[in-house]
């Protein structure tokens, strides 16, 4: 299972998705496997050779979900430290970004004055991720409704964590502005 790390002063900071999961929680299961292999395929295109600097860092995300959030800012601590370099823009991205509940999926991630700009592939977050979030989402579910849901976002964490990451991202570019 592959990690985030990243430079926080002078320390090596790592976060696998056990560790993103524990701090969002099981609601936000999906966020939390997807932002971590997110940030780890990031890095590895804008800092092969080493861990990024946190201080470094900048982030837009195209969808404003809880978890994204939660996650963007355990890993990067940029809604605390530098929020100026954390933009929630839900209409950023090309239109063939998967859409999601509000906004789409799509992220550009920054390191100095270079982005990497990625949309979560149409496969992965496809209509029946958008139709089980809108059916069962902040919902008081029966036990079958809970079991349905729970199955579904078991499934789709596996899918997430072990497909390869040009099954889960489409690249977009690396460039001083990706949008």
């Amino acid at each position: 299972m592959e990690t985030v790390r990243l430079l926080d002063g002078q320390m090596v900071v790592e976060f696998s998705w056990e560790s993103v999961f524990a701090y969002l929680g099981y609601r936000n299961i999906i966020a939390a496997a997807l932002m971590t292999r997110l940030f780890a395929r990031a890095f590895r295109g804008l800092c092969p050779d080493a861990p990024p600097d946190r201080d470094e860092l900048s982030v837009l995300v195209a969808f404003p979900g809880t978890g994204i959030r939660e996650a963007v800012e355990l890993i990067t601590r940029l809604a605390t430290r530098h929020p100026d370099r954390f933009v929630i823009d839900p209409t950023a991205g090309p239109g063939s970004a998967p859409a999601a509940p509000i906004g789409r999926f799509y992220f550009e991630i920054g390191l100095g004055t270079v982005r990497s700009a990625y949309m979560v592939s149409p496969n992965v977050m496809d209509n029946t991720f958008r139709d089980m979030v809108l059916r069962y989402d902040g919902r008081d579910l029966d036990q079958t409704e809970d079991a349905a849901y729970r199955s579904f976002k078991t499934g789709k964490v596996q899918e997430i964590l072990t497909c390869s990451d040009d099954e889960l991202f489409v690249s977009l570019g690396v460039g001083p502005h990706c949008n």
